[in-house]
């Protein structure tokens, strides 16, 4: 081969995979506000389609909101939504919401479509649900919705139940698949993506059917706006929400979402926990998702966070309080920027936090920089440093689980090299017995954040034990 063909050659294939080398990282695996909202009209939906009905068209006539471009016989599609029987709700799945994520990155590069092509830039695979499988989902994918210019995420839903388009009756498209997707009953989990781009969203839906016996999510919020539904904003993180036996639990995400897998089909009872305060709630026994949503009341906010200032004024300004006075408040800045509180319980807590906010805020900025770049030197170094500047406070616990999930996490990584290189030798009964060490070592952990990474690795190896691959 002469040199002209053979650096043609190789100019096109760098160029053909530089695109499909371009697939989509999100800057969190957790979902958004605005994935968790859409979650919440989805199962809104689901749960009681007549009120969605009457919600987009009171009456069978064109709603509030509804652009007069959309033509379709508002009538026509009351009817079919009151015909409509409810379904249980759907909890959010990360493997398929990292599907979906992806799938609509490669639409904001070439177009909505449900087949991506080969060396298209965000190119991950032709269809949803090698794609599924390749973001790690290890349930059965089973439908795929996609909207690429949404001006919001209220108009993404509205736009899939109605399903304006050419060539079925009403003005509506043929079998209204985007909406029957939405209400089938087999399904329990999806991965909804809302990617914003130049004022828009890139919405997919990726829908399937999970493993666990039962599963049960919702949304743990704070209701600023007192309209009884979670809003863009209102979610509540770090909120614990576990089963009565113990056997399950998990935490809300940043976005007040959470997702939970149960281990038995009986009776049921969910407790959700923050700050000492908790609340609870019971269900009938069965197979169904259920829905366990947490608003919580402004006045329980109100009596922690005075009961953490009056803790801290109380202590006397001396230099030999420095230590207690430093103490009292990395907690009281740790535990009040996660609670409402008042104008004036607000004025205290900045005047209190001033010297520790900006501090830990950076410290713990670092510190996850480092985990996640694998700097194991410089990460041992600030370790180290932060261990003995925070020893006695609430942070103390969170530097610790830093430094143990960091060694973890090697550990978890070297055991996924070892199935991918030597697979005959790592069989099955390898692969539990590793997932069951991972999963006892979870309980060396106490803060809610790197509870979840453990998860993540337990759900790794459990992918591993679920694979085809022996």
């Amino acid at each position: 081969m002469s040199l002209k063909y053979l650096f043609l050659t190789i100019l096109i294939t760098t160029f053909i995979f530089s695109y499909a080398d371009d697939v989509y990282v999100a800057p969190d695996p957790e979902p958004t506000s605005e994935e968790v909202y859409s979650l919440e009209l989805l199962n809104r939906f689901r749960m009681n389609p007549n009120a969605e009905a009457e919600i987009i068209a009171p009456g069978g006539k064109r709603g509030p909101g509804i652009s007069s471009w959309i033509k379709v016989d508002f009538k026509m599609f009351y009817d079919e939504l009151m015909a409509l029987k409810p379904v249980h709700p759907l909890v959010m799945n990360l493997a398929l919401l990292k599907a979906a994520r992806r799938h609509s990155h490669y639409q904001i590069k070439n177009g909505q479509g449900h087949v991506e092509t080969p060396g298209k830039a965000g190119f991950v695979a032709k269809g949803f649900s090698q794609r599924c499988k390749l973001a790690g989902y290890t349930g059965g994918p089973g439908g795929e919705n996609c909207f690429n210019s949404s001006k919001s995420a209220y108009f993404g839903h509205i736009g899939f139940i109605i399903d304006w388009g050419k060539g079925g009756p009403g003005g509506m498209q043929p079998g209204r698949g985007h909406r029957a997707n939405m209400m089938k009953a087999k399904f329990n989990e999806v991965g909804i993506s809302a990617l914003p781009y130049s004022g828009k969203f890139s919405i997919t839906h990726n829908l399937g059917r999970g493993k666990s016996a039962r599963y049960a999510g919702g949304v743990i919020y704070r209701d600023k706006n007192k309209n009884g539904f979670y809003d863009v904003g209102e979610g509540v993180g770090n909120v614990k929400i576990k089963s009565h036996d113990g056997k399950s639990e998990t935490f809300s995400w940043k976005s007040g979402g959470y997702a939970l897998g149960l281990n038995s089909t009986g009776k049921l009872k969910l407790i959700a926990s923050l700050n000492g305060v908790s609340y609870e709630k019971e269900f009938d026994a069965g197979s169904h998702t259920v829905k366990f949503d947490w608003s919580i009341p402004q006045e329980q906010d109100l009596i922690k966070i005075k009961e953490l200032l009056k803790n801290i004024s109380g202590i006397k300004n001396s230099p030999s309080n420095k230590k207690r006075i430093f103490q009292a408040a990395v907690k009281l800045y740790l535990i009040g920027k996660t609670l409402g509180m008042g104008p004036k319980e607000k004025s205290e807590f900045n005047k209190y936090v001033k010297d520790v906010k900006n501090k830990i805020d950076d410290d713990q900025k670092e510190i996850r920089s480092l985990w996640s770049k694998n700097e194991k030197k410089e990460f041992k170094i600030k370790v180290s440093k932060l261990k003995k500047e925070y020893v006695g406070t609430l942070l103390s616990n969170w530097i610790s689980d830093a430094s143990y999930t960091y060694n973890v996490k090697k550990v978890v990584s070297d055991f996924e090299k070892k199935v991918e290189l030597t697979p005959k030798k790592m069989n099955s009964v390898v692969k539990r017995k590793f997932l069951k060490s991972i999963q006892a070592s979870r309980r060396k952990v106490k803060t809610p954040e790197y509870l979840k990474i453990m998860d993540g690795f337990a759900n790794r190896i459990q992918a591993l034990v679920k694979s085809k691959r022996r």
